[in-house]
């Protein structure tokens, strides 16, 4: 009776062999697939960053001229609030000086 190799013995030629090595190219081509999966999700991922980057700097972007654009208006509406101020006060302060002057000719006052 002829003695058999350690490799017959393991399982490791023949068909038991074959088979094993297919399982382990199936095992194989399954985390090719998984990882051009991942590879792919990654991709797209960063795609949509950088789409939401683009569309990130364009609203900071717009907030900063309509920021620049309010502190405008906010200095136009203080100047004008000493405009008016100072047109309020003037018009008092000749009415003001109407009403003395009409209650001199009429004698009333003090």
């Amino acid at each position: 009776m002829a003695r058999r190799s350690r490799s017959d013995r393991m399982g490791l030629c023949g068909k038991r062999g074959e088979k094993m090595t297919n399982n382990v190219k199936l095992f194989c081509a399954n985390i090719v697939f998984v990882l051009l999966v991942y590879f792919g999700a990654c991709v797209n991922i960063e795609a949509r960053i950088r789409t939401l980057e683009t569309s990130n700097s364009e609203l900071q972007q717009t907030i900063r001229t309509q920021k620049d654009e309010l502190e405008k208006a906010e200095e136009k509406n203080v100047m004008q609030d000493v405009i008016i101020n100072k047109l309020n006060n003037d018009y008092n302060s000749r009415m003001a000086q109407q009403l003395q002057e009409i209650a001199d000719q009429n004698g009333v006052g003090g």
